[in-house]
């Protein structure tokens, strides 16, 4: 099923590049009997390398959310540039991946080095060769933990097949990180199971935090997802402490600083 909404712009009438019985046969390849928690990384870079081949695409990376800062983080992928693109982003706070995270939407850009979303990552560090950027948030029942990103040393105009085909992938890994949590209660616990519990657990205060910066100041979710975030690091503290600060009343002057006056209070 395609997510609701998508940020990006997708050409209408485009060639359809992912045929649909060729991608039916690759999940239906993928969709194996219950893993093993040790056979879920393998299982994972199967499917991003088999993402990758459909879609023609210089590789393929899975993020998720650092449980102690709510950073996205690569955790596979299928080509070294991952590392360069999740460093960056990492840096400015901004970007295809996290906005697809943060906004739990799927974003594509034909061009991450000259799309105006982003003016941040410029400064933070070079992309190197990567252009073309699609990102699908992964999800635990509906909150996102992390996106399932697809990228392209060359700049491309993503098409309604491969969004499709990628939210696809998407969700075969979402069931499989699902069962992996599940496990934890049988005795079967392994880093990467509490991983996904503990970044799920922190999720929604984070989003308290995101939702109150947002009201209390007028700017974007990742405007105050990138100002807590600045905050925390400068600090030294993690996320999940402002944000409870934040909703505690405490006021920090790395966000009151980066953004407009707050807005008056109806009398």
């Amino acid at each position: 099923m395609l997510r609701e909404s998508v940020d990006g712009d997708v050409p209408e009438g485009s060639d359809v590049r992912v045929q649909p019985e060729i991608l039916l046969r690759a999940l239906d390849e993928l969709t194996a009997p219950e893993l093993a928690e040790e056979e879920i990384a393998a299982m994972i870079a199967r499917t991003l390398a088999r993402a990758a081949d459909i879609f023609g695409v210089t590789g393929v990376g899975l993020m998720l959310a650092d449980p102690a800062e709510q950073t996205l983080r690569y955790v596979a992928a299928t080509d070294a540039r991952s590392a360069r693109l999740e460093a960056v982003q990492e840096e400015a706070g901004e970007g295809p991946c996290v906005e697809a995270f943060v906004l739990n939407r799927v974003v594509a850009t034909p061009d991450v080095r000259d799309d105006p979303r982003w003016p941040g990552l410029k400064s933070a560090g070079d992309l190197g060769d990567i252009a073309a950027v699609l990102g699908v948030p992964t999800c635990v029942g509906s909150e996102p933990i992390g996106s399932l990103n697809a990228y392209s040393t060359e700049p491309r105009d993503w098409d309604e097949s491969e969004i499709a085909g990628l939210t696809a992938f998407n969700e075969l890994l979402e069931t499989r990180l699902a069962a992996c949590m599940w496990a934890r209660g049988h005795d079967r616990v392994s880093d990467l199971s509490e991983q996904l519990q503990r970044a799920l657990d922190q999720r929604i205060p984070i989003e308290r935090g995101i939702g109150y910066v947002m009201g209390r100041y007028g700017v974007s979710a990742v405007h105050a997802f990138q100002l807590i975030r600045h905050c925390a690091r400068r600090r030294r503290l993690k996320v999940t402490v402002v944000t409870a600060e934040i909703l505690e009343g405490v006021e920090f002057e790395e966000i009151t600083r980066g953004i407009a006056p707050p807005r008056e209070e109806p009398t």
